[in-house]
């Protein structure tokens, strides 16, 4: 290969040309070795473009992870400071009712002790009602005890009564219907059996009925000659 050159001889001259042959190529001193690690390594820079594509890629995980974290942290507080307003609703309010049950002690306090002043007036009627009660108690319990000593009688009496009644019974053979009060009945005697009704007969005539049914059921005495 040949080389073009030129030059001008002082001012106003003629330019001078000329031709000289070019160097080859790989002819000549040779780069210094960082210059040629330099041209070497900056030919291919994949890896240095994936490194950085993949820091890239985890840096916006890692500020999707930090967001998401803020946002959770900012729901918690929130759901915290509800709690917490919450809570010093249900305090406020149980300090008000403490505060109003305070006040009613206070004044059931001042209502005790005019009671009391009232009731110290009156303790003479209470003291007259409490003896008017005691009375009264004993009273009860004297006319329980007579009413216990007349049931008494009575159960007596009714036994005695039953008694009477079985031996007049046995004696007169009279029998009396319990239904039929007193009315009707019959008579056995001498193993006869005769009976009567006297509810249409006056006291009297009903006796009267009654020992003829008697003297019917008895054995008849003999005829002496």
């Amino acid at each position: 290969r040949l080389k073009l050159g030129a030059h001008i001889a002082g001012r106003g001259g003629r330019p001078e040309y000329w031709i000289s042959p070019a160097r080859p190529r790989g002819i000549g001193p040779a780069p210094p070795p960082q210059m040629q690690e330099l041209r070497g390594s900056s030919c291919d820079c994949r890896p240095e473009r994936d490194i950085l594509r993949t820091a890239a890629a985890n840096e916006a995980k890692l500020r999707a992870a930090v967001e998401q974290r803020k946002q959770a942290v900012l729901q918690k507080r929130a759901e915290l400071e509800a709690k917490v307003l919450s809570a010093e609703e249900v305090l406020q309010a149980e300090k008000q009712a403490a505060m109003d049950v305070q006040e009613q002690v206070a004044l059931g306090r001042r209502e005790c002790s005019s009671r009391s002043k009232s009731l110290r007036s009156l303790w003479p009627e209470v003291e007259e009602a409490s003896a008017a009660v005691q009375r009264l108690d004993a009273e009860v319990a004297s006319i329980r005890e007579k009413a216990e000593e007349v049931e008494e009688g009575m159960q007596e009496q009714l036994e005695a009564s039953g008694c009477l009644y079985r031996i007049a019974a046995a004696a007169t053979g009279v029998h009396w219907d319990v239904e039929a009060q007193g009315r009707r009945g019959y008579v056995a005697l001498d193993g006869r059996v005769r009976h009567f009704d006297t509810g249409s007969l006056s006291q009297k005539a009903a006796a009267d009925a009654i020992w003829e049914e008697i003297e019917a059921c008895l054995p008849s005495s003999p005829v002496l000659d």
